[in-house]
This record gives structure tokens, sequence and C-alpha cells, in this order.
């Protein structure tokens, strides 16, 4: 039914452990399971569309999907990505995040296979494995000179 879709998603992002990523793919969830279901009217369907825009279209909720590590911005549309991407370079406008940024979504060194391993745990107690040097680059407030 379509409320067990709906009473699941809000479990899940009022959770303690829910991050703005982990928001943006509960609503990416949620419109997939609401599109595959044939309990969904269209009505619910247009208003779960509009209430998603929120979150789906704002800058820096797609810049936390496309940084955090799980996620990495797989599942969002390309208007999401460049959205997410332009809100990053951006946020921090100094050259070194750029080529840390495209290394990162490229899994390439220093950001390989080990670091971003889906063995890592994901529950809320489970470890939380992030690149130092990347969130450094990404969140340090550039030198004034």
């Amino acid at each position: 039914m379509c409320h067990d879709i709906i009473a699941a998603a809000l479990n899940k992002v009022q959770s303690d452990c829910c991050t703005i990523a982990d928001a943006v793919e509960c609503w990416l969830d949620l419109l997939d399971s609401m599109e595959q279901s044939v309990n969904v009217s269209e009505t619910v369907m247009d208003r779960a569309n509009i209430r998603s825009t929120s979150t789906l279209e704002n800058p820096a909720f797609l810049a936390a999907n496309i940084a955090d590590h799980r996620y990495q911005g797989r599942r969002l549309s390309t208007k999401q990505l460049e959205t997410g991407l332009e809100f990053i370079t951006v946020l921090k406008p100094v050259d070194d995040i750029r080529p840390a940024l495209t290394q990162f979504l490229a899994k390439a060194a220093p950001y390989g296979s080990p670091l971003l391993s889906s063995d890592v745990p994901q529950s809320c107690g489970g470890l939380q494995v992030v690149d130092l040097d990347f969130m450094r680059a990404l969140w340090m407030p550039p030198f004034i000179f």
C-alpha cells in the first residue's frame, strides 16, 4: 500500500543517523517505489513529486549526496549532478577541490576501492569512512592573503 511506502520512508528519514545525503536517497527510493506500485493514485504521485522538489532541487542537498562516499551522486539526474557540482565549486572556488572531486567521483587514486569499499558497515553505529584530505579540501576555508 501507499501508506506503507510513505511510513517506511518517514521512519528512515527521522532516524538519528539519517544525513542529508540519506534524505536525498530516501526521496529517490520513495518516488521509485511509488512509481512501481499499482496502488498509488496519480494525485498522490503528483503531490509526492511536488514535495520532493525541496530536497531534490536543493543544491546543498545534492552536493551532500555527491560528496557522500556511499552514494557519490550515482542515482541523480544529469541536471541534479550539475547543480550539486556547481554548488561545491561555488562553495569552495579554489583550484584544489576540482581535481580531488574528479578523482573521488572517478574512484581514482587515492580514492580507490579500499577507501570506498561496499564492505564498509552502513548502520548508525558502523564505521563511517571518509578521506580526510578530500574533506579538508572541500570544507577548509580558503587562505586569505
